[in-house]
């Protein structure tokens, strides 16, 4: 199964270049389950992350064992 969640985030300080409260992050996260076994699953997690003030790019992904 897979789950899509988009997200919007604000902030100022080290978050934006000019100190101001702003958006600071926009994003998709998508998690899903690789099942190896019946009894034996890996979730996965990945995200698309953009900050529209710095113009900035983020891909992150994660494993839970």
């Amino acid at each position: 199964s897979g789950n899509f969640r988009l997200f919007i985030g604000a902030g100022s300080g080290w978050h934006t270049p000019d100190k101001e409260f702003t958006v600071c992050n926009t994003g998709l996260t998508v998690t899903r389950e690789i099942r190896i076994t019946d009894a034996f699953s890996i979730p996965l997690t990945g995200s698309l992350i953009f900050n529209p003030r710095t113009e900035r790019l983020f891909l992150v992904a994660g494993i839970t064992l």
